[in-house]
């Protein structure tokens, strides 16, 4: 990852944090499904039970998939569903949603390796 990717990342999540509608709990709920997804393939069950296998009709997701679970250890995709469920609990008791996404989004980004 380089500095360049840092800063789309960090812009990415203040946008959608910065949203008046619910963009942070769809972002949030990707996420979710796309760490969910990366542990099914780590542990080598079926790829047709993936939530995000497509994108349209056509369009396969699996190779994305598998290309960011190169960059991340099952450890550390069970801390970032911490780190997921508790921005959200932030994040619904009234904190502010850019700082809460904008720590997942760093959070994710260190620990990729």
């Amino acid at each position: 990852f380089s500095a360049a990717t840092l800063e789309e990342m960090l812009r990415t999540c203040e946008t959608w944090a910065k949203s008046k509608n619910e963009e942070w709990r769809l972002l949030l709920d990707f996420l979710e499904t796309w760490f969910r997804d990366l542990t099914w393939l780590f542990r080598g069950l079926p790829e047709e039970k993936l939530i995000n296998r497509t994108v349209g009709s056509d369009e396969n997701r699996i190779s994305a998939l598998r290309k960011s679970g190169e960059h991340f250890t099952l450890q550390q995709i069970f801390e970032i569903f911490g780190w997921i469920a508790e921005s959200r609990r932030t994040i619904e008791l009234n904190a502010n949603k850019s700082l809460a996404v904008e720590s997942l989004c760093l959070h994710m980004y260190r620990s990729a390796v």
